[in-house]
């Protein structure tokens, strides 16, 4: 075996453990966290909540900004375009985000300006009349 049959097995190699993760994000699936219990030793975690939009406002950019309310707390939730097209593009109707509409997100805890805030992960936003406990 030559120097070039090793690098061809390394890059094979590499290649396919980057699509298992890739399809193994797919799989996760966290349990439901109420929002007051979420705070700064969840950064970068991936969690799911449930709750209703409060406070929507939509930029310039076409980003997303609100709150997610449960009955515990709440927190700000940050949809990119990017994002918001990537939904789109998966039948996910985007004209329902609107005030008192009930979610259940998953994403990642994030710290911005000493607050947690939320970004939701492409696709794993459900519109629902009763989030499941």
């Amino acid at each position: 075996m030559d120097e070039g049959d090793i690098i061809k097995i390394c890059l094979d190699g590499s290649v396919g453990g980057l699509i298992i993760l890739y399809l193994s994000i797919g799989m996760i699936d966290p349990e439901i966290t109420d929002i007051g219990d979420l705070g700064r030793e969840d950064v970068n975690r991936l969690v799911k909540v449930c709750g209703r939009i409060n406070n929507l406002k939509v930029s310039k950019d076409g980003h997303l900004f609100f709150e997610i309310m449960d009955e515990t707390g709440s927190i700000r939730v940050v949809i990119w375009r990017d994002i918001l097209k990537h939904m789109y593009m998966k039948n996910v109707n985007i004209s329902r985000f609107r005030n008192g509409a009930k979610v259940e997100m998953t994403g990642s805890i994030e710290l911005y300006r000493n607050e947690i805030e939320l970004i939701p992960l492409r696709g794993l936003v459900k519109f629902m009349e009763d989030c499941e406990e």
